[in-house]
């Protein structure tokens, strides 16, 4: 492996977990992008911003910073998605989705007891090293370190880093915990707790390992859904693995009291209709823009040089650049004898709710829907000599 080649994102904040993190990570060669937000909620905000800027300019690393101003509502919520929009913008610009943090033994085990303290069993208990998160994979080296090893390791390397006075405080049940409980757990008894849990978890990973092998399907009839012998266990696969019990147990009540549903959950998406329920990507818009003729394959079509009727068009010069994009509430297509609702089309069809939110439409450079699979092209486009064919996948 080149590690000089090995471009990562890095979230840095400037206190002694990140900034130990940060120097290991240079240390060993990877190839870092550093990534900072400001929240402007302490005096000392800035001087931390400082601190990291510092370092990035000493080692010539690329350092991309935000500020944030206009929290609303609960601020850890809304600071936790502020970044990861953030860190998802920065990815799509390096070409990379692979983001280091710095997480360590003291969070892992802060979580795993607020976890407990809720009163549900989620399938993870602490922290994940490595788990996919809106988009990103989030990599976690220091987990089985201890907040004073990073901060030993900062001042046996000469790493400058700055301490987040908020921490200090019990505003917030993390904190409690922290000052509570973890800092009066030595060394050994942290880690002793974390293999514990380990175990734990490794045995709930292989069981929700062998459910992901066996529904591997994305739809399912009720009938079969009835049959599942754990829902939980089943929801978690096809939704998100850390749902908690009383979550599931009501998307459970939902699904089979609602004649019809919709339900977002993180990147997923769950939907019932005609006694069927359906699992995808919630990720599942498209567009695309062709300014010629080209065959070729994505993920919910096909453009092809042969085909039937029904999915065929005429192009011509003055039609460019078309537009491909999935199906929008309102789409109809002009035809022969009328306009056509796409809507009316799915009913009449029968056409699965999942495929309706995927299906692919045609569009010309005036914006007007030329071309929709199994309805064919609209009047404007029609012909017996069609020079490209659009096929639902």
């Amino acid at each position: 492996m080149n590690r000089e080649k090995l471009k990562m994102l890095i979230a840095v904040s400037g206190g002694p977990d990140s900034m130990a993190l940060f120097d290991m990570a240079r240390r060993y060669g990877i190839s870092l992008v550093c990534l900072h937000v400001n929240y402007h909620k302490r005096d000392t905000a800035y001087r931390d911003e400082m601190i990291v800027a510092r370092y990035c300019q000493k080692y010539q690393i690329p350092f991309i910073k935000k500020d944030a101003y206009d929290a609303t509502g609960n601020f850890q919520m809304w600071a936790r998605d502020y970044r990861y929009d953030f860190f998802n913008h920065v990815a799509k610009i390096y070409g990379t989705n692979n983001i280091l943090m710095a997480h360590q033994l003291d969070d892992y085990l802060e979580t795993a007891i607020m976890q407990s303290q809720r009163g549900s069993t989620p399938f993870y208990f602490g922290i994940r090293a490595i788990m996919n998160e809106k988009g990103l994979r989030v990599i976690r080296p220091l987990l089985k370190y201890t907040k004073q090893d990073l901060v030993n390791y900062c001042h046996d390397n000469g790493v400058e880093y700055g301490i987040d006075e908020s921490n200090l405080e019990d505003h917030y049940t993390r904190n409690i915990i922290r000052h509570k409980i973890i800092e009066k757990l030595d060394r050994k008894t942290k880690r002793l707790i974390y293999d514990k849990i380990e175990t734990i978890n490794h045995k709930r990973d292989t069981y929700l390992d062998n459910y992901r092998q066996q529904y591997t399907k994305e739809d399912y009839s009720l009938e079969e859904y009835q049959e599942i012998k754990d829902i939980r266990t089943f929801l978690r696969v096809k939704l998100y693995e850390d749902l908690g019990d009383d979550y599931l147990m009501e998307i459970n009540r939902q699904i089979l009291c609602s004649q019809k549903m919709k339900l977002n959950i993180r990147e997923r998406l769950l939907l019932k209709q005609n006694d069927y329920i359906y699992f995808m990507n919630s990720d599942y818009s498209y567009c695309i823009t062709l300014d010629s003729i080209k065959y070729l394959n994505h993920h919910y079509f096909k453009l092809s040089s042969n085909g039937d009727s029904f999915h065929g068009v005429t192009l011509k010069d003055d039609d460019f650049p078309i537009t491909i994009r999935n199906y929008q509430d309102g789409d109809a297509i002009e035809m022969c004898y009328g306009t056509k609702k796409i809507s009316r089309f799915f009913i009449d069809k029968k056409i699965p709710v999942n495929k309706r939110l995927t299906w692919p439409v045609m569009l010309n450079r005036k914006n007007e829907i030329i071309l929709v699979p199994q309805i064919g092209c609209n009047k404007t486009h029609y012909s017996i000599k069609h020079n490209i064919f659009m096929i639902e996948l």
